[in-house]
């Protein structure tokens, strides 16, 4: 099994801190995040990590090189920034069988194992893992019917949402099939997240997308006080 964990964000709403490091290499619990990411993926059996990498590529490089993790790291230093959907489009001649894709910058103890045995078995084009959130005001939000197909997504930021009843976000972690590189389109918005771009696009298109609803531990770094707080909890 391979997966892709996106790396190339320049974590703006992190500065200072990001300013010579990039957000993926922040520490939680004496190791960076992304290191904590590619062994959450060795323990449940991957066998290759790829990265796209831009802001401060060298930091992440010299690291991992540096590193015997037990399953193989692969990357790509990017001449620009793009759209993290057209970044898959640099792994795609290794991406043949389903495989994962990580947000470098959600602190995870997702069940991989059990996200993708779930994928398979629904033959989903996209399984997405949802979860309640805490801040869905800043959040993706998923809508979902009795068989967790996703209905409707709600990008942020959204107007007239009662939170009450739309609460399950996109939790930062997706099972694809190969056959989504039949949807990815180069020249998008770098701007644009994976949501706004490739998943709302398969969502609208009434294509087979899937939420794999879970309360295991995962939130996001994106900001200084996120930060913190996960920090503290990483320490327990």
């Amino acid at each position: 099994m391979k997966a892709v964990i996106l790396s190339a964000g320049e974590g703006k709403r992190l500065r200072p801190l990001t300013n010579k490091i990039p957000k993926v290499m922040l520490s939680l619990s004496g190791k960076p995040l992304l290191e904590h990411l590619i062994i959450l993926c060795q323990k449940h059996g991957v066998d290759e990590v790829f990265l796209n990498l831009y802001h401060l590529p060298d930091v992440i490089t010299n690291h991992f090189r540096s590193r015997e993790l037990g399953i193989k790291v692969s990357w790509v230093v990017m001449e620009k920034l793009i759209n993290a959907a057209e970044a898959l489009l640099y792994f795609r001649e290794n991406l043949k069988e389903d495989f994962l894709v990580l947000y470098g910058d959600v602190a995870s103890r997702l069940d991989l194992t059990g996200l993708m045995k779930y994928h398979k078995h629904r033959k989903a084009l996209a399984t997405i893992v949802l979860h309640p959130s805490n801040h869905p005001i800043d959040s993706d939000l998923a809508e979902i019917d009795s068989n967790n197909r996703i209905i409707r997504f709600h990008i942020k930021p959204h107007e007239n949402i009662d939170y009450k009843n739309i609460y399950l976000c996109n939790a930062g972690t997706i099972a694809f099939s190969p056959k989504i590189f039949q949807f990815i389109e180069k020249g998008w918005n770098k701007e644009d997240s994976l949501s706004h771009s490739l998943l709302t696009k398969i969502i609208n298109e009434r294509r087979d997308v899937f939420g794999f609803v879970t309360d295991d531990y995962m939130k996001d770094i994106g900001t200084p006080e996120r930060y913190a707080e996960i920090s503290k909890e990483y320490c327990l």
